[in-house]
């Protein structure tokens, strides 16, 4: 089965990501991506309007190489400027999705 939903337009652009990390970070292998200050504002500011909405409105994709890669739904607002991708299966999965996010 295919979901095909229409993007909006982008709320952080890779100028904005500080660090990407990957390891084993909340129990499980993990992506963790750091913005700046201006980045950290803007997915704050969209994640708490995205919260109130269900799918696919609370969907945020995360788009690299022309391709989205993941789209985790948002149920909280993301504050601090710092979020963790889960789901991995392995730690070598992770590693490899954050090199493909340019970390």
């Amino acid at each position: 089965l295919t979901t095909v939903v229409g993007l909006g337009p982008a709320v952080v652009s890779g100028s904005h990501v500080k660090a990407i990390d990957s390891g084993t970070l909340t129990g499980g292998p993990t992506v963790r991506i750091t913005l700046d200050v201006s980045g950290a504002t803007a997915l704050s500011n969209a994640t708490a309007e995205m919260a109130t909405k269900s799918a696919p409105e609370n969907l945020l994709a995360v788009v690299t190489h022309g391709r989205v890669q993941t789209a985790p739904q948002i149920g909280d607002q993301i504050t601090g400027g710092v979020f963790d991708l889960t789901g991995f299966a392995t730690l070598d999965d992770a590693r490899a999705a954050a090199a493909l996010f340019g970390g």
